[in-house]
């Protein structure tokens, strides 16, 4: 037992000091950066460098063992097993955060595509079921900086939507991987623009619903939900986001056509995006404040629910705060992770994402989100 727990932190260290390099360019506001991007490239080699030390150790220990009656031996062979395992898995999980390829899962099938707009050819990534039905529900769901689509996927394992709920999940991408989420900047692609017309276009394409679609997105994608949310609620039902909140210059142009539903989760210790604000931000409860008067809610009427703790090992607690005075139509949830970091709730690639804060895993934020968005749909024409 003492064996496994030494081994078990120095696996543990190795992973904080790769964790800590990529995440080096980081910076309040601007989401991730791309330092993870090094986390991949290293998947190789960390996993053959494991596999290594295991097998050594294995047959150190064996020989160990036979001088002392074989009993060590066979602690051994299965200890230095038990790290080839871990060393494979590592790798994979690794060459999956570098953006390989998307994770399968069973009954989905996935297609790149691209779409020309303003002279570019912009890529995005679907994941669908296999058997497709008209009239499905789709969600847009936006990268974090530096992140390739194929790595939000991952990360989120988005393909359990399309499998289980029938959804069409988008996953665009940004140009030069930085979507263009605030409205005061000077040039920059035109995102809002792109995102819509690839709306239209696969919509109307593939039979899907015009009124059941959603935006959702991490950290820098989170703060690109929340400026289609004010600039195109004319096609989105409603939207979410993780680590991500409300922009002063996306506030002071929002515009919504209807009252829609907001699922916000935030960490308390995200040293990204500030739970308690910074100037140009506002705060996690100014966020849904803002969203529950733009869909005209009753302004402090909430309650709050402490949420089971599923995982007292992760070092968090989540607390809901949910709007209770809206019109029809609308639900303002606020998910405040407490001692959360800049992290995507359940995630098991988060967790090893340690420079950024710890991971909750008393919600799982994918499916979370789903369930609050999927029973709402846009104004009937």
């Amino acid at each position: 037992m003492l064996l496994r727990r030494s081994i078990r932190s120095a696996l543990q260290a190795l992973l904080v000091f790769i964790t800590v390099v990529s995440a080096a360019d980081a910076a309040p506001g601007d989401g991730i950066k791309g330092g993870v991007d090094r986390v991949g490239a290293s998947a190789s080699g960390l996993g053959g460098s494991l596999g290594q030390i295991g097998s050594q150790l294995g047959s150190s220990l064996g020989n160990i063992g036979s001088s002392l009656g074989g009993s060590l031996g066979n602690l051994g062979d299965n200890l230095g097993s038990s790290l080839n395992r871990f060393s494979g898995n590592l790798g994979v999980i690794f060459s999956q955060l570098g953006g390989q390829y998307v994770d399968p899962t069973p009954g989905t099938t996935v297609e790149e595509g691209y779409i020309q707009y303003q002279g570019l050819a912009r890529r995005y990534i679907l994941i669908r079921p296999e058997t497709a039905v008209a009239g499905a529900p789709v969600l847009v769901l936006l990268h974090a900086h530096g992140l390739a689509p194929e790595r939000m996927a991952n990360l989120t394992r988005a393909g359990r939507l399309a499998a289980d709920y029938g959804t069409w999940v988008y996953l665009p991408e940004a140009r030069n991987g930085d979507w263009n989420d605030d409205p005061s900047s000077i040039g920059g692609a035109d995102d809002v623009g792109f995102i819509g017309l690839l709306v239209d276009t696969q919509v109307a394409a593939r039979q899907l619903d015009v009124r059941r679609v959603y935006a959702a997105g991490y950290s820098n994608g989170g703060f690109m939900a929340e400026r289609l949310g004010c600039q195109l609620s004319s096609k989105f039902a409603g939207l979410a986001t993780v680590a991500a909140t409300m922009r002063d210059s996306v506030a002071a142009i929002c515009n919504t056509t209807h009252p829609m539903p907001v699922a916000a989760f935030l960490g308390t210790s995200d040293p990204i995006v500030p739970y308690n604000g910074i100037p140009t931000l506002t705060t996690g409860p100014g966020t849904t404040a803002f969203w529950a008067a733009q869909s005209g809610c009753a302004a402090g009427q909430t309650t709050a629910t402490l949420l089971p703790d599923v995982d007292p090992t992760d070092g968090t607690r989540i607390t809901l705060t949910e709007y209770t005075a809206c019109p029809p139509g609308v639900d303002i949830r606020l998910y405040t992770v407490t001692g959360g970091g800049h992290t995507w709730p359940g995630s098991i690639y988060s967790s090893y994402t340690l420079a950024l804060g710890r991971t909750s895993f008393d919600i799982d934020a994918t499916l979370e989100l789903w369930r609050v968005l999927t029973p709402f749909a846009l104004p009937a024409p």
